[in-house]
């Protein structure tokens, strides 16, 4: 099942990459994404897709999917929009930036081609729940 999800994604990348080159944005990176529940169990797979907007915001898009039936984790399954900030070679995205609350927030460190730290769902009550994340840039031959 792992091998089937990691040849899906490449394929997608692959295939959906295939435009004129020539017109796309050259600021756009592609990062695989897993997030871990507070025991360290992969709880979340997909990718996100981040171009960068100015020299410290970033915006794009998310593909995520649940990999358990067990836990809330918030509203960082299916689809959506991001919006984010760089500042001292640090990241912090929100995945529902257009949500007042009900919020996923990622924060840590960008080191090479692979960013890692908390995932945090913030609602109204505060932080809901949370854990770690691994996102890794894709890098195209």
């Amino acid at each position: 099942m792992k091998v089937y999800n990691f040849v899906f994604i490449l394929l997608l990348l692959v295939f959906g990459c295939e435009k004129d080159k020539s017109t796309e944005p050259k600021n756009t990176d592609i990062y695989t994404y897993s997030a871990f529940d507070s025991t360290g169990t992969k709880v979340i797979q997909g990718w996100f897709e981040v171009k960068v907007v100015d020299p410290s915001r970033i915006e794009g898009s998310w593909h995520l999917r649940k990999l358990h039936n067990v836990g809330e984790f918030g509203p960082q399954i299916g689809d959506g929009h991001l919006a984010g900030y760089i500042y001292n070679d640090s990241i912090s995205i929100n995945l529902n930036p257009d949500f007042v609350d009900n919020n996923i927030i990622l924060r840590g460190p960008i080191l090479d081609y692979v960013t890692k730290g908390e995932w945090s769902w913030v609602t109204i009550a505060g932080v809901s729940n949370k854990g770690t994340y691994k996102a890794i840039r894709f890098l195209p031959d």
